[in-house]
């Protein structure tokens, strides 16, 4: 599990846009518990990107996407095929993924929301290789992992042994709580994170386990009057292995008249985000502190009458001495199929190329 957000580390591990309303507030988001799982658990289901899930709309049967990706200084282009199955909750399912000839499909029971186990199966050409089941614990962590290699007929299995270090505690009041406890070399503490009811973050604390009353570090969340997270503020209030004296420091949020997050400033960078009609990120560009920018993601979409994207194309840059070099470029695209409505994809559409397909 990772340090607790007072550290400041555990912003840098997320995306900003998961600490925002159009995040936390999508339709698929709350029917999957995704901001529990990101906020309240610090982490995504293994193999599953939670970014994925922004911006959908409508009731979503099967998403099929396919994706060719162009590196710099490589002439091979990667292709991925992905089928996302959802329930008529808006509950993801199972994912079946195709790359380079080997078939991955990964089916929920019961979902992701709160999955018992997941089951992994991999295909070789057209063969089964491998069998593996993950089960969780009622708090998302890992409780047992077994695995099967068809052809050698090897099994492994593996049981969680460690002591738990995290207690989770919702109370009726809907006051919601996360008790983490270290006891390692480095550090004996507790820390204590509240949420609203929507595992957005009211603040944390971290108390010595020494002194119950002196406090080590802190993290306060700051909302505007919209429910709008517009800064965390970090102090650190007492030396210790990584950090030789006390310290503040804050982060920024900034937003568009539609809500939507525009800028995220630190000490080391400032970021920045455009948006089409549609609310899905038109760029986005990294500056370092002298104003010299570093990095640049633009996209570009076609869209469907739900409002969802079918085709996507995205460049990604980086700059050396003032020259801009692409990094890679995707081209996505995806063919959706609702609830209530029939089928239209053919057997013929299923078995185009990837090349085919996106141009």
């Amino acid at each position: 599990m990772r340090d607790p957000i007072c550290t400041i580390h555990g912003l840098n591990l997320l995306n900003p846009l998961f600490y925002t309303k159009e995040f936390l507030e999508n339709d698929y988001v709350t029917a999957n518990d995704l901001a529990k799982h990101l906020h309240f658990y610090d982490h995504e289901i293994s193999r599953i990107e939670y970014l994925f899930f922004y911006g959908l709309k409508s009731k979503i049967k099967t998403i099929t996407q396919q994706i060719i990706l162009e590196k710099e200084r490589h002439s091979n282009l990667s292709h991925v095929k992905t089928i996302y199955s959802f329930s008529e909750n808006l509950e993801l399912i199972e994912i079946i993924e195709e790359q380079a000839g080997e078939i991955e499909k990964i089916t929920l029971l019961d979902s992701l929301k709160k999955p018992k186990s997941i089951q992994i199966s991999k295909t070789i050409k057209d063969a089964l290789s491998s069998l593996t089941e993950i089960f969780f614990d009622e708090d998302l962590q890992y409780e047992k992992i077994i695995g099967q290699e068809i052809y050698s007929s090897r099994k492994s299995e593996w049981i969680r042994s460690e002591q738990k270090t995290s207690k989770y505690i919702v109370n009726s009041d809907k006051k919601i709580q996360k008790i983490l406890i270290r006891n390692n070399k480095y550090e004996q503490s507790k820390t204590v994170i509240t949420y609203k009811d929507k595992f957005q973050f009211i603040d944390a604390k971290t108390f010595s386990q020494k002194n119950k009353d002196e406090l080590i570090y802190e993290a306060e969340f700051i909302y505007d009057p919209e429910n709008k997270l517009t800064k965390i503020s970090y102090k650190h209030n007492k030396p210790a292995k990584h950090f030789s004296k006390n310290w503040i420091e804050e982060v920024c949020f900034s937003y568009d008249t539609n809500g939507l997050l525009i800028q995220l400033e630190d000490k080391f960078q400032t970021k920045t985000w455009t948006y089409d009609s549609n609310k899905n990120v038109l760029s986005s560009k990294v500056y370092d502190k002298s104003g010299l920018i570093k990095l640049e993601k633009n996209n570009t979409y076609v869209y469907d009458k739900k409002g969802n994207w079918t085709r996507k194309v995205t460049e990604e840059f980086r700059f050396e001495n003032q020259k801009k070099i692409r990094i890679v470029k995707t081209k996505s695209r995806r063919q959706f199929v609702y609830f209530g409505e029939h089928d239209n994809s053919s057997l013929r559409y299923k078995m185009l190329s990837v090349f085919r397909l996106i141009k």
